[in-house]
């Protein structure tokens, strides 16, 4: 497990490392924990060619993606 402090923005590219891969992502939304200061990000990696997660993932389109 793994933290980030900081402030950070939708919008924001940020650097993420799994074991010993990086690469840039770019924040898509962020979630307030209630009763925590803890937040959950979710990013899309901005290096289509770099995959930090050792395992292939299908593509599904976002909400954003699937609007006209």
């Amino acid at each position: 497990m793994a933290g980030f402090r900081g402030e950070v923005g939708v919008g924001d590219v940020i650097e993420i490392q799994h074991r010993s891969d990086r690469a840039l992502f770019r924040v898509v939304w962020i979630r307030l924990l209630e009763k925590s200061s803890e937040k959950h990000v979710g990013a899309e990696c901005v290096e289509p060619d770099k995959n930090v997660w050792g395992e292939e993932f299908p593509h599904e389109a976002d909400e954003y993606e699937q609007q006209d």
